[in-house]
């Protein structure tokens, strides 16, 4: 389904979208403003630069117009990790909000290396405290 469609329907507040391949802070901020257009709240992180074109992985956490979105503290997630795990923080749901996590995973790789380096070094227990305080 579409984000066009998605606002449209009017029973989705939240997206966790993965893959949007957006790496320069000129195609960020062209994305967002389409979602903006779009009715959504845009938080997009980047994307692992592939090539000079091309990016690998990123991905957008966006709430329905009206809902406050900030992004999550940038020093929680390693750097290597970054175009893979994304956080944010929505007001809704919740009195005070939500914290939110996006999971990208490389499911073709099922349980490699790089997928558990993920989950041992930063576990969420360890991310949620930090980002609670």
């Amino acid at each position: 389904m579409e984000l066009a469609q998605l606002g449209n329907a009017g029973q989705v507040d939240i997206v966790f979208g993965q893959e949007t391949k957006a790496f320069s802070p000129s195609a960020i901020k062209s994305a967002e403003r389409e979602a903006r257009k779009l009715g959504w709240n845009p938080v997009l992180s980047k994307a692992h630069q592939a090539s000079a074109h091309m990016g690998s992985g990123g991905g957008a956490i966006l709430a329905r117009s009206g809902m406050g979105i900030t992004p999550g503290p940038e020093d929680l997630i390693p750097k290597s990790m970054a175009q893979r795990l994304h956080l944010a923080w929505i007001d809704a749901i919740l009195k005070g909000g939500v914290n939110t996590l996006n999971v990208y995973l490389k499911d073709s790789e099922g349980l490699s290396a790089l997928i558990w380096l993920c989950w041992r070094r930063r576990p969420l227990a360890s991310i949620r405290r930090r980002a609670l305080g």
